[in-house]
């Protein structure tokens, strides 16, 4: 009887997800998956790209990685009209994508968590925006150990709805003409441009990205000798996402007046969650200028430090999320990069807490810090010293919080296909426990520290 009921179970919750999955499909929503195809990096310092057809239109509302700064230095996303590689190959991608007219939709480094659009705010792929491929591309700073094959990447929440807005990505970038010299505590490296759309534009989001020497990114929009912040963070913290709950449009009379058909968010800092909002609801019209900074110290380095793609090259990126009117989709494709040196005279005037540093946050430095140590597998002959017991069939490994090995093993009992009947049943219960210690917990060095577990 309590297999029957066991089984019934079983079957329910099976019928549950099957009914939650084609509730989602019927809503339009599904997964879309771009992660790299079993590929390893073949040195240090390789960018490899993959790509993959969109093959119905829709719109991106969240952007969930698949990814570990162990393996991955960053990640980003682009969207593409066309692409000449073959179906499903991947190629080398450094310097130049490969791609024509691709334009960002997504950047990822440091251990950032999801990117979730605001609610009625979409990424257009297909259809009538020129998002016909996706192509993803990896940074590896390191060669794995080993023949360990890499499968990071993204996974993507589209919708068959249309949106109210549509969103895209700004990137305020120094590019290769200008460098950084050494023994410098603060040196500051300027972007800015005019903004030439006529349309009503509302950044909800930013990103900051530099190498190790960055210390502080700032964007401002500036108008009218007023400058209005969009964002500072520091760029050795996670990087890129944003969570949200829905304002109570009932009890936010400011939140109506200003957008009136979309349910915007407030932005809510929780512990580990890592997001980098816009904090105040500006709008960037034709006539602003959106200006960049990003503040260096050089002093650990002996020579002029040069803008690049490689770990050991500087970068100064600013991205901003932005939306919107779905009618003015077209924008997308205008508003999306400024690389132009900056007006000094302009810069002149930047605001001074552009160079105070945030404060320390030892959870976020933690946690986005850069690994050293290359990934993979690493055997270490004899590594086991000699142990007074035998190690039988394992069934798990672990480790614990001081690197120490635990091991669980059957001792001298072995279980093969006659240890179970077809209902999975275990067919050995009179043998009895096992009388071996089956919990074995080795030290870094190889040493047995602890044994037990027999004849429980």
């Amino acid at each position: 009887m309590v297999e029957y009921w066991t089984s019934r179970f079983c079957q329910l919750i099976f019928f549950c997800l099957f009914v939650i999955g084609n509730i989602h499909a019927l809503n339009g929503v599904y997964d879309l998956d771009l992660k790299m195809p079993g590929k390893m990096p073949s040195k240090d310092e390789e960018y490899i790209c993959y790509g993959i057809k969109v093959e119905q239109p829709g719109y991106i509302t969240e952007f969930i990685p698949i990814a570990e700064v162990s393996r991955v230095h960053h990640m980003i996303v682009f969207g593409a009209m066309i692409n000449d590689n073959a179906p499903g190959s991947v190629w080398p991608c450094e310097g130049s994508l490969g791609v024509p007219s691709a334009k960002i939709l997504y950047a990822w480094a440091r251990n950032a968590p999801a990117l979730k659009m605001p609610n009625g705010v979409g990424v257009p792929i297909s259809g009538s925006s020129t998002v016909n491929y996706l192509i993803l591309q990896m940074h590896y700073n390191l060669k794995f150990i080993g023949d360990v094959l890499d499968y990071s990447g993204v996974t993507m929440k589209v919708t068959s709805n249309h949106p109210t807005y549509v969103a895209g990505v700004y990137i305020l970038y120094a590019d290769g003409s200008v460098s950084i010299p050494p023994k410098i505590s603060e040196f500051p490296m300027n972007i800015s441009c005019a903004v030439e759309e006529d349309v009503i534009i509302h950044p909800f989001a930013y990103r900051t990205h530099a190498h190790s020497l960055g210390r502080i990114i700032t964007g401002y929009k500036y108008r009218d000798n007023k400058w209005t912040l969009i964002g500072k963070g520091n760029p050795q913290w996670p990087q890129l996402n944003v969570k949200n709950t829905v304002v109570d449009r009932k009890h936010d009379s400011q939140v109506n007046e200003k957008y009136p058909s979309v349910e915007f968010e407030i932005y809510l800092f929780l512990y580990l969650q890592w997001f980098y909002p816009v904090k105040d609801k500006i709008t960037i019209t034709k006539g602003d200028t959106i200006a960049a900074q990003c503040i260096f110290d050089s002093t650990s380095r002996g020579n002029t430090t040069q803008i690049g793609a490689h770990g050991m090259d500087e970068m100064c990126n600013f991205y901003m999320y932005y939306f919107v009117e779905l009618k003015h989709l077209d924008v997308l494709e205008d508003f999306s990069a400024c690389g132009s040196s900056a007006d000094e005279s302009l810069f002149s005037e930047y605001p001074a807490d552009a160079n105070k540093p945030l404060p320390p946050n030892p959870v976020f430095e933690k946690q986005a810090k850069m690994v050293a140590e290359r990934f993979g597998p690493e055997l270490i002959a004899d590594w086991l010293q000699s142990l007074d017991v035998a190690i039988g069939q394992i069934s798990g490994i672990a480790i614990d919080g001081d690197d120490n090995v635990l091991i669980f093993h059957r001792g001298p009992r072995i279980w093969d296909e006659q240890s179970f009947d077809l209902n999975n049943m275990f067919l050995q219960q009179d043998k009895g426990p096992i009388r071996n210690d089956t919990v074995l917990v080795i030290s870094p060095a190889g040493k047995l520290l602890k044994r037990w577990g027999g004849g429980l």
